[in-house]
């Protein structure tokens, strides 16, 4: 009984953490793809607004008292 009870005893946890194993790869796996297909066109489309602005151009203006704009913002 005790060699016997003892080696099936560990073929089950072996088992049971192999399945344990198998479930969390299984989440991990799910999580990347999920993240790199669902994810992706936010993404593209950041990187895309981010892109408009740093290459638009930029010109200073002047107000009604003939101030230019950009002195507001900075001050």
């Amino acid at each position: 009984m005790g060699t016997a009870s003892l080696l099936s005893e560990l073929a089950f946890n072996a088992y049971f953490l192999h399945t344990i194993l198998v479930i969390a790869s299984w989440v991990f796996i799910w999580a990347a793809v999920e993240m790199f297909f669902f994810n992706r066109r936010r993404l593209k489309n950041r990187k895309h607004r981010l892109q408009w602005i740093y290459f638009a151009e930029i010109s200073a203006i002047k107000n009604v008292s003939g101030e230019n704009l950009d002195k507001q913002w900075i001050e």
